[in-house]
C-alpha cells in the first residue's frame, strides 16, 4: 500500500505546479515582455521541430523493422531452429475483465485458440471482479464450455475488493496472479517459473497468430529472458472503420509513439498489453493492487527489484485493440477524454521512483536518470507542449502589435518564422498520414473511396486533437495528482457491432 508520508506528497505535487508554472510564467512574460516571449517560442517550436524530425526518423525505422518481423513464420523458424527446446516454453495469458461484453471476450478466445502455437502449451485465465456478481460467473462458464478444451487449462477467478486497492486491472491481476502461482503449485509443478511467459491482454486485445511463437523464440535466444517484458505493438484497429475521426487520430498517435520508442530501448515503458516471465512477477510480488497505470509501473518493480538489471524489449509483433468508441460523437469524445486521463495519470509513478528508486543505491545512475527523466519530461511536454505552441505562439504577436512594439525585425519576421516550422512539421503528419493507410485493417465489406479521402484529410484535426484530447486530460491527471483527488482505473466501455 502506498504511503504517502511528506516527502512522497511532495513529488506528486511537482508535475503539476511544473505545469502551472509554464504556463503563468508564458502569460505573465506576454505582457510584461512580449518579446521575449516571441524568442522563447521560436527557439521552442525549432527545437520541436527537430524532435518531430527524430521521432519520424525512428517511426519509419520502426515501421521497416516491423513489415520484415509480421511477415517471418516465427513458428516455422522456432521448430526449425529450436529444435525441441521449445516445447518447454508455456505460455499464461490473463485476461482481466469487468462488465465486458461477452461478444468482446469471445472474439479474444477464439483468436487465442487460432493461434500459431501448441496450445496444451497455453494456460488461460478469465479473471473477473465480485463487484459484476453473477454476470461474469455465467459468462465465464460459457466460454469455459466453448473453449476450455482447447488448452492445457482454462482457470476463471473472482476478485473480491480489499481495503487498501484500487478497484482495477492492477488489484485483479495481482489477485489472479497469486491464485495462478497456487495451482501450478499444485497441478503443474513440473513446470519451472523460469520457463512460463505471462501475458497481461487488455480484454479487447486481439493477437496476432505469430505472436506467442515469436515471443517464444526471443525467450530462447536472448540473454537472462526472466529478467525482460515483452512490449508489442498496440494497433487500434478491431473497430477502426466504425470509430470517429477524433478517437481514430488519437488511437494512431499512441501506435506511432510506440514505434518511435521502439528504437529508443532505454526509454521503453511497459504499456497495455504486455508479456513477461513469471519468474519475475513472482519475484516483485505481482501487479501493485493499489495503482491505477499498473501496465507500467510493474516493468519500474522488476528494473528496482533486480537493480536495474532488467529491460523492456520491443517486440515487432502487433496485438489490435479497440478505439474508443460509443453510440454517438459526444461520448465517444467524452469517453476518450476519459481514456487518455487515465493514461496521463501514469505520472503517479513519478513519486514512486523519485522516493523508491532513489533509496536504492544499486541502481546505476544512468539507468535512473533515464527512466526519472523519461517519466517527467514526457509528462510534462504531453500537458503542455500543444498549447505552448498553438496558443502562446499566437498571444504575444498580438500583444506587441497592439503596444506598438513590432519594430524589431524578429518580431515583424515572427510569423513568418513560425509558419515555416509549422509547414515543416507538417511533413511529419503526412510520414503518419501514410502510415496509417498502411496499417488500416482488412474489412469484409468494400470501403467506398471517399471514406479513404476522409481518413487522410482528417489529419488536419491533429493540432486540435493533441490540445482537447492530449494537453487537457493531461493537465486533469496531473492536477489531481497534485490536490490529492486521486483517480480510480476507468474502465473504457467496449463494444462490437
Amino acid at each position: 500500500m502506498i504511503e504517502r508520508d511528506f516527502k512522497y506528497r511532495i513529488f506528486e505535487i511537482i508535475p503539476g505546479a511544473l505545469v502551472i508554472f509554464i504556463f503563468l510564467f508564458l502569460f505573465a512574460f506576454t505582457f510584461i515582455s512580449p518579446i521575449f516571449v516571441i524568442y522563447f517560442i521560436i527557439i521552442y517550436d525549432i527545437l520541436w521541430l527537430f524532435k518531430v524530425i527524430y521521432m519520424e526518423i525512428h517511426l519509419v525505422a520502426s515501421w521497416n523493422k516491423f513489415k520484415k518481423t509480421v511477415a517471418i513464420d516465427w513458428f516455422f523458424k522456432l521448430k526449425t531452429e529450436k529444435n525441441d527446446s521449445w516445447k518447454n516454453v508455456y505460455h499464461l495469458i490473463l485476461l482481466p475483465t469487468l462488465r465486458e461484453p461477452i461478444e468482446v471476450i469471445e472474439a479474444s478466445l477464439l483468436k487465442l485458440s487460432n493461434t500459431f502455437y501448441d496450445l496444451s502449451k497455453m494456460i488461460i485465465v478469465l479473471a473477473g471482479e465480485g463487484v459484476e456478481g453473477e454476470a461474469f460467473i455465467l459468462k465465464a462458464k460459457i466460454i469455459e464450455k466453448k473453449y476450455g478444451s482447447k488448452f492445457l487449462k482454462f482457470i476463471y477467478t473472482v476478485h473480491y475488493l480489499q481495503e487498501g486497492e484500487v478497484q482495477g486491472k492492477g488489484s485483479n491481476c495481482n489477485y489472479a496472479g497469486k491464485y495462478i502461482k497456487k495451482v501450478l503449485d499444485a497441478e503443474f509443478p513440473e513446470i519451472p517459473y523460469e520457463n512460463i511467459i505471462v501475458s497481461n491482454f487488455d480484454i479487447d486485445t486481439i493477437v496476432h497468430e505469430q505472436y506467442f511463437a515469436h515471443l517464444s523464440y526471443l525467450h530462447l535466444t536472448i540473454n537472462n529472458p526472466t529478467r525482460t517484458s515483452y512490449q508489442p505493438i498496440a494497433i487500434f484497429n478491431n473497430n477502426f472503420w466504425e470509430a470517429t475521426s477524433t478517437n481514430r487520430l488519437v488511437a494512431r498517435g499512441t501506435t506511432f509513439w510506440l514505434l518511435s520508442d521502439f528504437m529508443k530501448k532505454d526509454k521503453l515503458f511497459t504499456f497495455s498489453s504486455h508479456s513477461m516471465n513469471f519468474k519475475a512477477l513472482v519475484d516483485v510480488g505481482f501487479w501493485n493492487n493499489d495503482v491505477v497505470s499498473e501496465d507500467s509501473r510493474i516493468g519500474l518493480q522488476c528494473v528496482n527489484y533486480y537493480n536495474g538489471d532488467y529491460k523492456v524489449l520491443p517486440v515487432y509483433i502487433p496485438v489490435s485493440l479497440d478505439v474508443v468508441d460509443e453510440k454517438n460523437f459526444i461520448k465517444s469524445v467524452i469517453n476518450q477524454y476519459k481514456q487518455q486521463r487515465r493514461w496521463a495519470y501514469g505520472m503517479e509513478n513519478f513519486p514512486y521512483l523519485m522516493t523508491e528508486w532513489l533509496k536504492n543505491k544499486k541502481i546505476p545512475f544512468n539507468i535512473k536518470f533515464y527512466y526519472i527523466f523519461n517519466q517527467l519530461e514526457g509528462g510534462i511536454t504531453w500537458a503542455t507542449a500543444p498549447i505552448v505552441m498553438f496558443f502562446f505562439g499566437f498571444i504575444p504577436l498580438i500583444v506587441v502589435n497592439i503596444t506598438n512594439l513590432s519594430q524589431s525585425i524578429i518580431v515583424r519576421n515572427a510569423p513568418f518564422i513560425l509558419q515555416t516550422v509549422m509547414r515543416i512539421g507538417m511533413l511529419g503528419m503526412i510520414i503518419n498520414a501514410f502510415i496509417s493507410f498502411l496499417l488500416l485493417p482488412k474489412t469484409k465489406e468494400k470501403v467506398k473511396f471517399y471514406k479513404y479521402i476522409l481518413l487522410f484529410g482528417e489529419w488536419v484535426l491533429l493540432p486540435f486533437i493533441t490540445i482537447l484530447l492530449g494537453s487537457i486530460p493531461a493537465i486533469d491527471a496531473y492536477m489531481r495528482l497534485m490536490i490529492g483527488k486521486y483517480m480510480g482505473f476507468w474502465v473504457t466501455p467496449k463494444s462490437r457491432k
